[in-house]
Parts: C-alpha cells; sequence; structure tokens
C-alpha cells in the first residue's frame, strides 16, 4: 500500500526522528506537533542569509532609545539576531535575516524619525 502521507510530513517526522537523543526509536506521531514545526521553521532561518543594517535614527533621549530596543528584541523570534543603538551617536545597527524594509518599518512604527538606511553587508 503506497505512503499517502504528504512529504512534509515525511519530512517533519523524519527530523523528530533524528532529534531524539534516545537509544531507542521515538513513537512519532501521524501529524507533526507544535515542536517539530518549529524546528523546521528554526532550521529554515538558520538557512537564511544574515545582513546588516545600519541606520540614523533620530533620538533625543533614553526613553527613544528604549522604545528602538523594545521593538528589536520583540523581533528577535522573526529574525533579528543582534542589534545595537547607540544614542550619542543617533545609530541603530541591526543584524537580521528580514529584509530592509521589515527592520525599516519597524523602528518606523516607534514614531522616530529614520533620517537614512543602508546595508552595510
Amino acid at each position: 500500500m503506497p505512503d499517502r502521507r504528504s512529504p512534509r510530513l515525511a519530512a517533519c517526522e523524519y527530523i523528530a526522528y533524528k532529534t531524539v537523543s534516545s537509544s531507542k526509536p521515538a513513537l512519532l506521531p501521524s501529524r507533526p506537533t507544535p515542536f517539530v514545526l518549529d524546528f523546521i521553521s528554526y532550521r529554515w532561518r538558520l538557512r537564511q542569509e544574515i545582513h546588516t543594517y545600519k541606520f540614523d535614527v533620530k533620538m533625543t533621549c533614553s526613553g527613544c532609545s528604549g522604545a528602538v530596543s523594545r521593538v528589536l528584541e520583540k523581533a528577535k523570534p522573526d529574525g533579528v539576531s543582534e542589534f545595537n543603538v547607540d544614542l550619542e551617536k543617533q545609530e541603530v545597527v541591526v543584524k537580521s535575516s528580514l529584509p530592509y524594509d521589515d527592520i525599516l518599518a519597524r523602528i518606523k512604527k516607534t514614531g522616530k524619525e529614520v533620517r537614512s538606511g543602508v546595508t552595510v553587508e
């Protein structure tokens, strides 16, 4: 009888089996669990290219820089790997797998003026 499962489901079960650190084979679910799907999306994000973006943001106080830091901290699960907010230089450097426009939109969401932005690498 042919296997009627989708190729993605079979891949999920294979990855789940490979990640179990036990000497006994694991009993695999017939459908992918949230853990397996999270693992797959995590691995996919690792394969994406990391870019470095540099923004000139008008920040006048620690509250301004804190607002930008909070927004970027919330973006970490989405693909921001690290960031640096420098109040003195009024500069924000972000390393992320997200596109430039997404990072720019998140910084603008704070209400701060973004004077310029460039992709460093």
